[in-house]
């Protein structure tokens, strides 16, 4: 239950600091956010992405809170890189943004209508992080670059991300993409996911795809297993291999029996930011090793 609990938080970005449902609302229409001064001094981050970005863009004494994710290393891509001076939160309380004064609150798209409302009524400036898939992550990296005051190490930084996958496309490019399937037991991601969106960016064939499933959606063993695909895709850590070469019906795959198990780190697979980059790569070359041979002299 707990792995289960991890996985599906992970999946969903790990983004829900703030007052949550585990669905996007939309902003409400009344009292629009109150505009942020040009270099805000003082950043709230209540979402785990606004971490990973915000400690590449502003210098860390002007962060005033960060997520207690942040130091989790099965979550964090940044993992003692946060300044000890930031308040960690882990459900954020209007209470404590308003004594604190920040500047600036980074929130996520999945923070609640209600939460946003607060903030409105509360004169408290915030910038909306909206990532769904890897073609969000530069412009959301710009937008967010402009709201700190840090245009131009935005601009790097989704250069540099945009390069990466550009480079990692060629490398891959006329590769046969072997069918692939992510399993969090019961779980897997379907279209709409970044997780599909990575799988399909490394060189793969997302076996989700082909069952039709959208989202993070429980599949059952038994199809699962019919679908025979060719490689499965898990996180590191904990019990997870453990769990699946002990499985019942997905023990019996191919995939499973010839070791054809691709384990992730889990702070990899949570990951809405630049280091989603740095997914695609770890798995193309799990994939597709012959593509990453050092070129003999």
């Amino acid at each position: 239950m707990r792995l289960r609990r991890r996985v599906v938080a992970g999946a969903c970005a790990l983004v829900l600091v703030a007052a949550t449902s585990g669905r996007a609302l939309a902003a409400p229409a009344a009292a629009p956010p109150a505009a942020p001064p040009a270099a805000p001094k003082r950043i709230a981050s209540l979402n785990l992405s606004g971490d990973e970005l915000l400690i590449e863009l502003v210098p860390p004494e002007r962060l005033v809170t960060v997520t207690s994710f942040a130091d989790d290393p099965e979550m964090s891509n940044v993992v003692g890189r946060m300044p000890s001076t930031a308040q960690r939160v882990t459900r954020a309380k209007m209470e404590t943004l308003v004594a604190l004064r920040p500047d600036l609150v980074v929130v996520s798209e999945f923070t609640e209508a209600d939460f946003l409302h607060l903030l409105s009524t509360s004169g408290l400036a915030y910038h909306r992080l909206v990532i769904r898939s890897l073609d969000d992550v530069a412009p959301s990296i710009l937008a967010l670059g402009q709201a700190v005051g840090e245009t131009e190490k935005a601009r790097k930084l989704a250069d540099g991300f945009t390069a990466s996958l550009a480079a990692l496309a060629t490398r891959l490019d006329g590769v046969r993409r072997p069918r692939v399937l992510y399993w969090s037991d019961p779980y897997t991601a379907g279209r709409d996911t970044v997780v599909d969106d990575v799988l399909e960016r490394s060189g793969a064939a997302n076996v989700a795809r082909e069952l039709g499933l959208r989202g993070f959606a429980p599949v059952p063993a038994e199809r699962a297993f019919a679908s025979n695909p060719e490689y499965i895709v898990i996180r590191l850590g904990g019990r997870t291999r453990e769990a699946l070469l002990a499985h019942p019906v997905l023990s019996r795959l191919d995939a499973v029996k010839k070791g054809r198990i691709v384990e992730v780190p889990a702070a990899l697979l949570s990951t809405l930011t630049h280091h989603n980059v740095e997914t695609c790569t770890f798995l193309a070359r799990a994939l597709h090793p012959e593509r990453f041979a050092e070129t003999k002299k």
